[in-house]
């Protein structure tokens, strides 16, 4: 599960994402207003919080109001104690609770890629180095420098075949 809130207040000392550490509900939150590319009125912050799996799996199949008020006072919280309670005071001018059910491994792998033994498959996705959208452009990050890695082996060790030849 995650929940989506747009805040009636600017948060620019808050990171665009965080680890939350401790709390049974909640485990990563996103600044959305942060992104490139997204368009968000002035004055106001949008975040996603993550819940953690073992949270949504017990709750798979709990309506979404149900979850979004179960995870508003965690979410606030959270973000009172970092930023300040007196800046979330304005409130929440927008919230939404979202189930993305198959988003996430059940056991995410802790590589970033995985490479066949002779380098010449390298896959790369969200369930490598962790889980998420973030996640997933990392583990493609670290699979095109093994791919360019091979292809520069690959093109020292072709050189040799050519010294000494002919012209």
């Amino acid at each position: 599960w995650v929940l989506m809130l747009a805040l009636s207040t600017v948060l620019d000392d808050l990171p665009a994402m965080q680890q939350i550490q401790g709390l049974e509900a909640l485990e990563l939150c996103i600044r959305e207003d942060l992104k490139p590319s997204r368009r968000v009125p002035s004055g106001v912050s949008t975040l996603v919080f993550h819940a953690t799996a073992a949270w949504s799996a017990d709750r798979y199949d709990t309506p979404r109001e149900d979850i979004a008020s179960q995870l508003r006072p965690a979410a606030l919280g959270w973000l009172a104690e970092r930023v300040g309670r007196d800046r979330t005071k304005d409130g929440v001018a927008f919230e939404r609770a979202a189930r993305w059910g198959l988003a996430r491994p059940a056991t995410p792998k802790s590589d970033r890629v995985v490479e066949a033994a002779d380098g010449t498959l390298v896959i790369a996705g969200d369930g490598l180095g962790g889980s998420g959208v973030e996640t997933a452009f990392l583990s493609g990050q670290a699979a095109a420098g093994r791919v360019l890695a091979g292809r520069a082996r690959r093109t020292s060790s072709d050189a040799g075949l050519f010294e000494g030849a002919a012209g």
